[in-house]
């Protein structure tokens, strides 16, 4: 219903303009079919983005075409609104994971575990005594797996216990996997064979969108990461 209002009040909006051909056909109309415009429309209504008079406000169906993979280049570098607020999270959850050891999951996630010093006096404290190791530290790697049970936990600590876990999260994984944000690698042996009761995901957005994204949200990402 949104996507054909959407398409309605395109048309009628693009109409206005004259734009008649000299044949006396009206091109506004094979304009709404652009694969770039309702791929743009989908989007917009499945992630509830936005409202249906902004995107008609802020899209018009005459942009200049472009290729398939310019346009999920344009989604995954630079439009940080298109995922909803889980997947925001998500993709956060996964980034973090790669920057922190395990070893310091609890320390930065666990609020009941905080004691007599708050949480971040404890992050702070723990990354006074990294700088100054003469030992140097060096995050994980980013595109090293992450397994699910451990991505799931970190989300859950950064979203809190006001939003349950439901089974709408694999959607989002899978949204993020499509689009390019993240890759599912499984829990290969050596045989090669994915592990589907222990599933990993990999970390493939840059360092600068996360922040982004993160900034979208007004989340510090910087607290939560050691070095």
């Amino acid at each position: 219903k949104d996507m054909i209002t959407m398409c309605i009040k395109d048309f009628l909006r693009n109409t206005t303009k004259n734009q008649i051909n000299d044949d006396g056909t009206n091109n506004d109309y094979r304009m709404l079919y652009q694969k770039e415009f309702f791929m743009q429309v989908l989007n917009s209504v499945y992630t509830r983005s936005m409202s249906i008079r902004k995107f008609l406000h802020t899209h018009t169906a005459d942009e200049e075409t472009t290729d398939n993979s310019s346009q999920i280049s344009t989604i995954n570098n630079n439009n940080t609104r298109d995922l909803p607020l889980s997947a925001k999270f998500l993709l956060i959850a996964i980034y973090l994971a790669t920057q922190n050891p395990i070893k310091y999951d609890r320390m930065l996630y666990d609020k009941q575990s905080q004691g007599k010093k708050s949480r971040r006096a404890k992050i702070m404290h723990k990354r006074t005594q990294l700088e100054s190791s003469k030992i140097e530290y060096l995050p994980l790697s980013s595109n090293k797996p992450i397994l699910l049970n451990r991505l799931l936990a970190i989300y859950c600590s950064l979203q809190g216990d006001t939003i349950p876990l439901t089974t709408q999260i694999y959607t989002q994984l899978s949204l993020l996997t499509s689009m390019r944000l993240i890759e599912f690698v499984g829990s290969s042996n050596e045989t090669g064979i994915f592990n589907l009761n222990e599933p990993k995901y990999r970390c493939t957005s840059s360092s600068d969108y996360i922040r982004r994204l993160a900034a979208s949200i007004d989340f510090k990402i910087d607290d939560l990461i050691l070095v």
